[in-house]
């Protein structure tokens, strides 16, 4: 007959500590994936005039793009020529982009013809 010895058993005491613990590094988890969905509040405006040359902008996290303009504009995702597919934001439009978690998110946006100021409203 071989002779074991039981394990040590867990007082109740250490057993609530091990599930504290670890719901503790569960909320840690939550907090670090909460954080990347909410913005700083930190609003800083962009001003300036969009051509047929693409203008590359960085957007943190949401926006809101006016068209000031009398050209139509375009904002694409990568620098590329305009196609029948896109849409523009026509003069006196406005258009609001969230990408709903924090990163960097570049644009293009351009002119088919003519100039157009653009004014954005970036939530970082």
């Amino acid at each position: 007959m071989i002779d074991r010895e039981a394990p040590p058993r867990l007082t109740a005491d250490q057993l609530i500590t091990m599930k504290l613990f670890e719901i503790a590094d569960r909320l840690a988890e939550t907090n670090e994936m909460l954080a990347k969905r909410v913005p700083e509040g930190v609003i800083y405006p962009i001003t300036f005039t969009a051509s047929t040359i693409a203008r590359r902008i960085v957007l943190i996290f949401s926006a809101t793009i006016y068209n000031d303009g009398v050209a139509d504009i375009y904002i694409l995702e990568t620098d590329r020529n305009i196609s029948s597919d896109d849409t523009p934001l026509k003069s006196n439009e406005s258009i609001s982009i969230d990408h709903k978690e924090r990163g960097q998110y570049p644009h293009y946006v351009k002119t088919l013809t003519g100039t157009a100021t653009v004014r954005i409203f970036a939530l970082r």
